[in-house]
């Protein structure tokens, strides 16, 4: 039905999608909006918090993580 527009892998990725994928009734910016709402509703979940930050602290990578949450475009 011609949704896929890309055949190359390279294309898709975590954050990417826009160009790969036509939705019928739905455009890439109502898409991402929700796409960004979940990614952000879980790692910002305080139970996800907790547990990577012991995780974190029992790898001894506190500080690169907290480095790499700072550095995260929320």
């Amino acid at each position: 039905k011609g949704y896929i527009i890309s055949s190359n892998w390279d294309d898709y990725g975590f954050h990417k999608g826009e160009g790969v994928y036509n939705h019928p009734t739905l455009s890439w910016s109502v898409i991402k909006k929700h796409l960004d709402f979940a990614y952000r509703s879980f790692y910002l979940s305080p139970g996800f918090i907790i547990r990577r930050l012991g995780k974190s602290i029992k790898q001894g990578t506190i500080i690169k993580d907290i480095k790499t949450f700072l550095k995260t475009k929320w």
